[in-house]
């Protein structure tokens, strides 16, 4: 609330000026300056003249006082506690335990409560499909998500994402592509890693979408964003072809026995475990081998990638291996 300042009006100060007076009935013979001499009551002031009285002055008027201003009165305090379908939701989210889902049901009602504000739309047809008695479960990622109403779970996932990632994941998800990946939260870090890798093919590809595209699959099975083939094309050959190009080629030189039986089908495989979600660890496994990379058979016969135990290790526990 912002706090007035009131300015104060003050009374002027009339200054009093007393005449001085002759003390003897000389005549004016006495020869002296007469210019020092006084008549009793002469004066060069008019009668009933103000002295430095200030014209049309207030007295005593408060300045800027507001009218019918109630005192301490709070802004913006919230009249209602959270929207009845949190209430209804938040119960059955907690009871599934979900580990990506809220612990508590007071945490559970702080973020519905922002969610409704943030995403009304996609919160509210949500709420429509679920009904009054939602059932939920867990995802492959933990998360809570309502049974029966995947798509609308989607578009509001995709809502609370924000940015060209979330608005892409939610109709990936929803497209149902052979190369999409199993949960929203995989196709977030998908799409972040693909960012962070390369910058100016996704920027590309989001200056042509802009704020308004649609998903469709391609004829690889890939989300795809359509009226921007060529570029989403770029960014799939930076993000996953050539990283997959650079672990696959000393791979087949190793010639395991378990290892792919030629380039393109490493580069295939390899391509489709990065579309489950896996586009961080690949790039961290790519840049860790490097162009003149080598790689050596294991004991199971599958090809690993020289000096780079650790980012193997992360690749394959994301590729479920």
């Amino acid at each position: 609330m912002r706090r007035r300042c009131f300015g104060l009006s003050l009374l002027p100060v009339l200054a009093l000026a007393a005449t001085a007076c002759g003390d003897d009935d000389s005549s004016s013979d006495t020869g002296g300056d007469d210019a020092d001499v006084f008549d009793e009551g002469a004066t060069d002031v008019p009668e009933d003249t103000p002295v430095e009285t200030p014209v049309d002055t207030p007295v005593d008027t408060p300045v800027d006082t507001p009218v019918d201003t109630p005192v301490d009165t709070p802004v913006d305090t919230p009249v209602d506690g959270p929207p009845a379908v949190c209430t209804e939701y938040c119960g059955p989210v907690v009871a599934a335990g979900c580990t990506a889902g809220p612990p508590t049901v007071d945490s559970c009602l702080s973020g519905c409560t922002a969610l409704v504000a943030a995403c009304p739309d996609a919160f509210a047809a949500l709420a429509t499909c679920a009904g009054d008695e939602p059932t939920i479960e867990c995802d492959a990622a933990g998360t809570p998500v309502a049974v029966g109403c995947e798509d609308e779970q989607y578009a509001l996932l995709g809502c609370m994402s924000g940015g060209p990632c979330g608005h892409y994941c939610g109709q990936a998800m929803t497209a149902g592509c052979d190369e999409t990946p199993a949960t929203f939260a995989h196709c977030i870090s998908n799409c972040a890693a693909s960012q962070a890798a390369c910058p100016a093919e996704f920027d590309d590809l989001s200056d042509c979408a802009g704020d308004d595209f649609t998903v469709t699959c391609d004829t690889l099975g890939r989300a795809a964003i359509t009226d921007c083939v060529t570029e989403y094309a770029d960014l799939m050959q930076c993000a996953v072809l050539d990283p997959c190009t650079t672990m696959c080629e000393p791979a087949i030189d190793a010639d395991c026995s378990s290892g792919p039986p030629t380039l393109a089908a490493c580069v295939e495989g390899c391509s489709s475990i990065a579309g489950t979600g896996c586009i961080g660890a690949l790039t961290a496994l790519a840049t860790c081998a490097g162009e003149d990379a080598t790689a050596s058979c294991d004991s199971s016969g599958l090809p690993v990638i020289d000096d780079c135990e650790t980012e193997n290790a992360a690749y394959m526990a994301c590729a479920g291996g």
